[in-house]
């Protein structure tokens, strides 16, 4: 999302179920340190999940321009 000056980055992120919430978090840190880096004034919100699990959400229904599944 564009927000005039800044961005808002706003994803879910498919972690091994099996990590500990710890280990999880520094992953986490670790991708939002990344983004932040390319836009230093962004808001990063980053919603954890364990791998593989199939909620209802965009991505799981998007589609590349041939029609294809790309989730």
């Amino acid at each position: 999302r564009d927000l005039g000056n800044s961005y808002i980055f706003e994803f879910h992120l498919e972690l091994d179920g099996n990590l500990s919430l710890y280990q999880a978090h520094q992953y986490t840190d670790e991708v939002e340190n990344l983004i932040l880096k390319t836009y230093p004034s962004a808001q990063v919100i980053i919603h954890q999940d364990p791998l593989g699990i199939k909620e209802k959400r965009l991505d799981h229904k998007l589609k590349n321009p041939k029609g294809e599944d790309i989730s």
